[in-house]
């Protein structure tokens, strides 16, 4: 009664507070994600390496266990699940609800820093955050040659997907992460002569030891009366010199690499094949944060892909499509 009664007494009071409820609740219901359904999975931050051709014990005993045990005692981390294949394995943490997501990222890179060095040809860790299985996938896209282009090896473009389309994914608000799934890492590749190599007297791992032993390395300091030198060796090669290293010596006389094998810098072989009505294609998927508005995200992403086919890809002879759009269920539930 005596809320009442005041409630009575005081009309101005009462309206000042039923006028900012009401504009509190529109301003809530205009920042609310529009999903199809609720997330109601934890946040995860996932940590992705890859050492191509290594076995999973390898995997485990010189990357992945070493990460994980600087990585597990980040403040809010209730669960880490580890996956461990051939040539790549993952760290997932899971964090409690309601993490300050930005913090724990920072604190997970801060606490990967202190891990031990890769292996020289492992890949650099990839962390990436979102919700359950790396964040919901809010599109999958795919990028394919016109008919108008006369190359049609989509390999070729790689250089272009990810200095641009890549970037220009990433600036939009609410991206996750962007995948590029169909991408070939390059290698070094070394094609020797087994028949060369005999002849002359040189084995398979003495090979490989000289081509592994090709760094710069530091010798410390010379001091030289009044004056401190660094002394470094340098046994680091080009690319475009490397078949200029000696291997072995036979008679006295020097053998270089080129004397028994072809050296070139290209793309890992095809493990995949992304077709699109016949014809080949780039696959890039995109994960959107945890709580990223869908439908906007996809309204920007669709604006990016029209930028894209009218500027840079229409220069190359290339084109994006969207092969996926997670807001068709929500923009029909909302008719």
């Amino acid at each position: 009664m005596n809320l009442t009664r005041s409630s009575l007494k005081n009309p101005a009071a009462i309206l000042v507070i039923v006028a900012l409820i009401f504009v509190f609740g529109a301003i809530s219901i205009a920042k609310l994600p529009i999903q199809l359904t609720p997330d109601i999975e934890q946040p995860q931050i996932t940590i992705s390496t890859g050492w191509r051709s290594a076995s999973p014990q390898e995997m485990e005993s010189v990357i992945i266990e070493p990460q994980e045990n600087v990585v597990k005692n980040t403040r809010g981390v209730t669960d880490v699940t580890t996956s461990i294949n051939s040539g790549f394995g993952n760290i997932t943490l899971t964090f409690d609800v309601g993490t300050n997501m930005q913090q724990a990222m920072l604190d997970v890179i801060n606490n990967l820093n202190q891990a031990p060095p890769l292996p020289l040809d492992a890949f650099e860790p990839v962390v990436a955050a979102g919700g359950g299985r790396g964040g919901p996938n809010a599109a999958s896209l795919l990028v394919k040659v016109l008919k108008s282009n006369p190359n049609k090896e989509i390999a070729d473009y790689q250089k272009i997907i990810e200095d641009v389309i890549e970037p220009r994914l990433a600036r939009i608000d609410g991206i996750g992460q962007v995948n590029l799934n169909s991408k070939r890492p390059k290698e070094l590749r070394i094609s020797f002569d087994p028949y060369k190599a005999a002849a002359m007297g040189i084995e398979i791992g003495k090979i490989s030891n000289q081509v592994a032993r090709s760094s710069d390395v530091s010798g410390g300091f010379a001091d030289v009366g009044r004056r401190q030198y660094t002394v470094r060796f340098i046994g680091q090669y080009d690319v475009n010199n490397f078949t200029d290293m000696i291997i072995g010596y036979q008679n006295q006389r020097p053998i270089y690499l080129k004397d028994i094998a072809v050296v070139e810098q290209t793309l890992v072989d095809k493990f995949g094949l992304t077709l699109r009505n016949g014809d080949p294609a780039y696959y890039i998927t995109v994960t959107r944060n945890s709580d990223a508005n869908t439908v906007k995200l996809l309204d920007n992403i669709n604006l990016a892909i029209e930028e894209l086919n009218q500027g840079t890809l229409a220069e190359h002879g290339l084109s994006i499509d969207l092969s996926f759009d997670s807001s068709v269920h929500i923009r029909t539930g909302e008719e």
